[in-house]
């Protein structure tokens, strides 16, 4: 289960790695291996939010862990 959650967040983060368009800016994710399940977790919520709502991800731009 933690491999294929892992292999989707990689997948996603190169299908919208050039789609910063208009001010959209897909966020920055962290793709390490060695991470806990709820930080993969946290990392696929990032890009699912992205995915809901591109429009509001200026907002999240200047974030610490965004």
């Amino acid at each position: 289960m933690r491999a294929v959650i892992y292999s989707l967040i990689v997948d996603l983060s190169k299908t919208y790695k050039s789609c910063n368009i208009r001010g959209v800016y897909p966020p920055k994710l962290n793709l390490s291996e060695k991470q806990t399940n709820e930080e993969l977790f946290n990392e696929l919520k990032k890009m699912i939010n992205f995915m809901k709502y591109p429009q509001y991800s200026y907002i999240m731009k200047n974030k610490e862990k965004y």
